[in-house]
């Protein structure tokens, strides 16, 4: 008697459907349809924003911190008014974001792709007719946008 693999009725099930999606020529509704497309992206951006938004606070709280921890004893130094000393750490935060957003984008979207990765969802996505291409530019178009804030960001408030 051999030893069966209790999922091999699955397996078999599924490559009999992966042989009926190639013999059509027609792909799979997921990478014709538009609320698809918009599902994706709305899945996408969603899984995004958690992890950036923890790491943008993180890595601005540390950064601001820091900054403090080196400033003020210099500013205590001087006599300077409460106000002064509140509002130069104020003035130090449009720079620190400017910093600290690359940072948190890096960080938010190694958190997604390697747990989409470890999940096995871009295989899932790929094998339902979603190619990587139209993956690819779910992300680029939140990139785009996160860069064109970043710009503005940079040019108007920063300086």
């Amino acid at each position: 008697m051999g030893l069966d693999c209790p999922w091999q009725h699955c397996a078999e099930a599924a490559t009999a459907k992966e042989s009926e999606w190639q013999e059509s020529n027609e792909p799979p509704i997921a990478s014709r349809s538009l609320a698809g497309f918009v599902a994706l992206c709305r899945n996408v951006w969603r899984r995004h924003l958690v992890p950036f938004a923890g790491a943008f606070v993180t890595l601005t709280s540390l950064m601001l911190f820091n900054q403090i921890r080196k400033q003020l004893p210099q500013l205590r130094a001087a006599a300077a008014p409460t106000a002064t000393i509140l509002k130069v750490f104020a003035l130090s935060v449009p720079f620190i974001v400017a910093l600290t957003l690359p940072m948190a984008v890096l960080m938010a979207v190694l958190r997604v792709f390697t747990g989409r990765q470890g999940n096995r969802e871009v295989l899932a996505l790929e094998r339902v007719g979603v190619t990587p291409m139209r993956f690819a530019a779910v992300v680029l178009a939140g990139a785009t946008l996160v860069g064109a804030c970043a710009l503005a960001w940079n040019d108007q408030v920063v300086p």
